[in-house]
């Protein structure tokens, strides 16, 4: 269902299937190239696990760019090159159609992509597996990692789990490169979420971490506006309850304790709920 779903959304963007030439994006946005130099010993280790199979390691951006790709085998790396597997060529799906780094981007799940179901036909000889790389603390896509082989080994059942596993090598690498402000954050959010069902989130004015009953209810309201009114409330001689008018005009209570770390506020943890409505006045029976 995932690459039938993807094949639609490649026909509304109307990707040319035997478009000839890919979106050359040149250098990355700072953050992905960032992202490459971080992922380097992730990449350089796997490609040397794998360096006698017919395998290649693909690293594309939050928007689909390649940043970095390497493979062992010279027959492997010229095909990729002839496909323009390049640095700086755009893999989104809204570019080429479903594809393993564009298709993991838009769905933010690992996904594998098998020979004829590249929508791209000069595709269509490869296949491929990618993991989204999701932030630790922001949970927020920086990328994407994945595998690519020619389309008659895709029957090599560790192209996912290889994938996935160094996705996950690359988050503990943004974690262990957050700051400390940033890790008091999730500490507190993850105990908050731990100890309490509401809706609740760990936030300052560049981070915000939040369980998913949270945006709903933040929809079209700006971070930094959420914040200075937390802030406000966080100064008050007794920090506890306050109420914020939301785009739909609907009210939420906010409950905000601060974050602390050495003495200094480094953020809040905030509990979101819906003030109760005041209950309707029973009409009177004339008499």
């Amino acid at each position: 269902m995932n690459i039938i779903e993807s094949w639609r959304r490649s026909d509304f963007y109307g990707v040319d299937a035997s478009r000839p030439e890919l979106p050359y994006r040149g250098e990355a946005a700072p953050s992905g190239t960032a992202l490459a130099q971080l992922s380097s010993p992730v990449l350089d280790r796997t490609l040397e696990q794998v360096s006698e199979d017919p395998v290649g390691i693909v690293l594309a951006d939050r928007d689909g760019t390649i940043t970095h790709r390497g493979a062992g085998q010279r027959l492997l790396l010229a095909a990729m090159d002839d496909n323009q597997i390049e640095v700086g060529f755009n893999l989104a799906e809204s570019e080429v159609g479903t594809n393993g780094v564009g298709t993991s981007l838009e769905t933010k799940r690992p996904t594998v992509v098998v020979g004829e179901e590249h929508y791209l036909d000069a595709y269509k000889s490869f296949s491929c597996a990618n993991a989204p790389i999701v932030h630790p603390i922001t949970n927020r896509i920086e990328g994407t990692v994945g595998l690519v082989c020619g389309a008659g080994d895709a029957a090599n059942p560790l192209l996912l789990p290889t994938a996935t596993l160094m996705a996950s090598q690359i988050r503990q690498l943004l974690l262990d490169q957050a700051r400390p402000e940033e890790r008091a954050l999730l500490e507190q959010f993850l105990l908050a979420r731990k100890t309490n069902s509401a809706a609740v989130a760990t936030m300052n004015r560049t981070v915000l971490i939040a369980t998913a009953s949270v945006q709903p209810l933040l929809l079209g309201l700006d971070q930094a506006e959420l914040w200075d009114h937390v802030e406000g409330a966080l100064r008050q001689d007794q920090p506890g309850d306050t109420e914020l008018s939301a785009p739909s005009g609907r009210s939420i209570r906010l409950r905000c304790r601060p974050v602390l770390l050495g003495g200094d506020v480094v953020g809040a943890v905030v509990e979101f709920s819906n003030p109760p409505q005041p209950s309707a006045r029973p009409k009177q029976t004339p008499r």
